[in-house]
């Protein structure tokens, strides 16, 4: 993959909470093994979900450095009351792409099934990009579809 510089430093600096999140509920028993699974399988079908912000030698450019494993944060959590949580924290402390990966998930079992909950920086993707990413992820929980492979651009 070519390297994908940001071009929009500026607005990075000046918006470094912009975030989107999609909360879903899904009726199957709360599995959290397979859901880092299905995680796994988005991280190697989309190549920003692999990787970090990086500053580049010599220009102080940043590009997304694309690494060989995922770096979403997955966690499980007891409750939802504890995912609600997990997006206040998100949306009141700076999210540091230079160590943290662009996407977070949380997930916890409820009465009728899976609460999950995915966050996405605004370097990873928009809402409606979110929305494809949750649509991605419930196709493989629910039908097995493997997601496919998506060379970034940018």
């Amino acid at each position: 993959m070519n390297r994908q510089y940001i071009r929009s430093e500026r607005a990075h600096y000046m918006c470094p909470n912009m975030h989107f999140g999609i909360r879903f509920s899904l009726h199957s028993v709360f599995e959290p093994q397979k859901i880092r699974e299905i995680l796994e399988l988005l991280a190697a079908a989309h190549p920003f979900l692999r990787a970090l912000v990086q500053r580049e030698d010599g220009t102080d450019n940043l590009f997304y450095n694309v690494t060989d494993e995922s770096k979403i944060q997955c966690s499980s959590l007891a409750d939802e009351t504890k995912v609600e949580q997990a997006w206040g924290c998100i949306a009141i402390s700076e999210w540091n792409v230079f160590v943290e990966g662009l996407l977070k998930v949380f997930s916890c079992p409820t009465q009728e099934g899976t609460t999950v909950l995915f966050a996405a920086h605004h370097l990873l993707t928009d809402g409606r990009g979110l929305l494809e990413l949750v649509c991605e992820f419930t196709d493989c929980l629910a039908d097995g579809k493997t997601p496919k492979f998506a060379e970034e651009h940018l």
